[in-house]
């Protein structure tokens, strides 16, 4: 049977602990995870960096024109609501 982690470290957090000590412990790893290796050996200028948290200029026009494509495709297949409930007189 494996030991309870202590309180005041990201194991224990992960576990159910929601007490000050286990919140602050789980937020610096947060942090320094965030900040080590992800972003050094990014490609910049997709829109996957941009999902992984990169906002260089580049990473956001790449999403901003994948979105734009997205929502044109979107609403493309939707049926317009309007137009469709004024034809059926509801």
């Amino acid at each position: 049977m494996r030991a309870e982690a202590a309180h005041g470290t990201r194991g224990r957090y992960a576990k159910g602990c929601r007490c000050e000590s286990c919140r602050i412990a789980y937020r610096l790893y947060t942090r320094h995870y965030r900040t080590v290796d992800r972003r050094r050996n990014a490609v910049h200028g997709r829109r996957a960096t941009y999902i992984r948290g990169c906002r260089c200029e580049a990473c956001t026009i790449a999403n901003k024109l994948y979105m734009r494509v997205y929502m044109r495709n979107y609403l493309r297949r939707q049926p317009n609501s309007i137009t469709s409930t004024q034809s059926t007189g509801e």
